[in-house]
Parts: C-alpha cells; sequence; structure tokens
C-alpha cells in the first residue's frame, strides 16, 4: 500500500494511496459494536490522491477532536482502528475499520459545488458532516442501540452549504444561553434551550446557532443545531430549540454550551428589504 503523508498542515499523519476495496456491509445489517465508542487513537488514510478525499481527511484530521474524544497517530501500531476515506458515486465515503480490516461502521458526505467559495472550505463542509456522522454513530454505540438520527428536511440546505462555518467574533456575541428540562421519562427527556445573540455589527449576518448538552467531564452527550438566522445590524434575537435525549443517558448533562457559526456565503443573499 502506497501512502504520502501530509507534514506540514497538521499534527497528525494522513496517510494517501491506492487502498483495496472490500465489500461494504449495509447500514441496515450493521449491529452495535462498543468498539467504535471506545476508539481513541486512530490512524486516517485517504485513498486516490486526485480526488476531494484527501482534501476533505485533511480538514477531518484538523477538526475531529473539537466534537470527539479522537486523536489522530502517525504510528498504525498504536492505532485503535483505521479512517478510511474514498470517494464513491461523487460523494466521499468514511471507514471506520480494525487492522484485520473488520468494518465497524460508514458514512458518506458530498462536497458541494461554489463558483465564490474556495475548495479547500468546500471540502471542509463535508469533513464536519461526517464528523457530525461518526458522532452519532459513536454515540449509538455506546448507548446499545444503532440508528441514524432522523434528518430533518428544514436543515437539508445545511447540510450541502457551498461555504465554511466560521466564528466571526468582531460581529456579533452570544449574550445569554440556558437549558432547562421540561419533560421526562423513562424513554426519553426533553431539554428546551435558548440563546440570545446581538449583532452589534454595521452589517446583517446569517448564522446557525448549536448547543452542546455537555456531562460533568466537558464531554457532549447530544447536541440540537438552529435553522439559518438573519441579524439585522444592531439587532438582538433569540433563538431557542429543543432536543429529545436518551433517558439513559440524559442524567449526565449537567451544563449547555451555547455557540453561534457565522455562513458567510449567505450574507451576499440577504434581502435588505425593509420589514
Amino acid at each position: 500500500m502506497h501512502r504520502m503523508r501530509l507534514r506540514n498542515r497538521l499534527a497528525a499523519a494522513i496517510a494517501m494511496g491506492i487502498i483495496v476495496a472490500t465489500p461494504v456491509p449495509s447500514r441496515a445489517q450493521m449491529k452495535p459494536d462498543p468498539r467504535l465508542a471506545a476508539m481513541r487513537s486512530v490512524w486516517i488514510e485517504a485513498e486516490d490522491d486526485l480526488s476531494d478525499a484527501p482534501g476533505v481527511a485533511t480538514c477531518f484530521a484538523k477538526e475531529v477532536n473539537q466534537t470527539l474524544p479522537l486523536m489522530a497517530v502517525e504510528d498504525t501500531n498504536l492505532a485503535d482502528g483505521v479512517l478510511r476515506f474514498r470517494p464513491v458515486d461523487n460523494r466521499i465515503e468514511l471507514s471506520v475499520v480494525l487492522d484485520d480490516n473488520q468494518q465497524l461502521w460508514s458514512g458518506t458526505a458530498a462536497v458541494p459545488t461554489s463558483r465564490t467559495v474556495t475548495l479547500r472550505a468546500r471540502r471542509c463542509v463535508a469533513a464536519r458532516e461526517l464528523i457530525e456522522q461518526l458522532r452519532s454513530a459513536m454515540q449509538s454505540s455506546r448507548d446499545g442501540t444503532w440508528y441514524q438520527q432522523p434528518r430533518d428536511s428544514a436543515l437539508e440546505p445545511l447540510m450541502s452549504l457551498s461555504a465554511p462555518l466560521e466564528r466571526l467574533e468582531t460581529q456579533f456575541d452570544i449574550v445569554s444561553s440556558s437549558f432547562q428540562i421540561v419533560e421526562d421519562n423513562q424513554v426519553y427527556w426533553r431539554f428546551s434551550w435558548k440563546m440570545i445573540v446581538r449583532n452589534f455589527g454595521p452589517d446583517a449576518v446569517m448564522v446557525r446557532a448549536t448547543y452542546e448538552f455537555q456531562n460533568r467531564g466537558g464531554f457532549i452527550v447530544n447536541n440540537d443545531m438552529s435553522s439559518l438566522k438573519l441579524i439585522r445590524p444592531q439587532e438582538t434575537i433569540e433563538i431557542t430549540g429543543t432536543r429529545l435525549i436518551n433517558a439513559d443517558v440524559a442524567p449526565s448533562v449537567t451544563n449547555g454550551v451555547g455557540r453561534a457559526l457565522l455562513v458567510p456565503s449567505m450574507i451576499e443573499t440577504i434581502d435588505s428589504s425593509p420589514r
């Protein structure tokens, strides 16, 4: 197997090369495997250096530890498993495999197209979607269930945004954020959250709010996201949401963290007409 390492941009190594394809079991056939949730150190590799796979893998490796307790290692002997990226039908597939090539999970994401956003940024959109899919899969593995969280059709445009999500701390700020348990039973707990965001800049901005429900150790138990929100200059808005969390893990939630992310490419399409 031929591999090339990306050393300059990443502290962790990403191997690129030609990888022998193996049969991929359908998601319906895959069973909960606690080894997926238990992974902490991983080897990251990508095939076909002329495709988007290496670029998506690069962004994935840079950002994954912000959401998941995973660390990329430079020695395969130190890895709990392998994260393998490859192009499949105009999408990028991420497979989690063991040393014996046993596959534990796989997911796919598309690299959106755009004339105004850089290729690197568009590849990061796909990487972030794969990070979220893997987070959901690891959580399902830990909880003993195997499901993909249903995707709200209203949020579909967010999954194919042709722009990176960036912080713009000089433009707007989160005034406050909080959550409350509004319902609990033996199956799930319903958490409601709200966030006050103020745009103190001269221009309107489009943001997406996310809320993380964390345990005492600061690890994410679950999260929620809002639809796109327009905040006009000098305007303060309230963003709210609800999240159902499995009753087995809901009691571990002790803290909530709200975040507001800018969607740069949407700014130029904002309707500036008076409301």
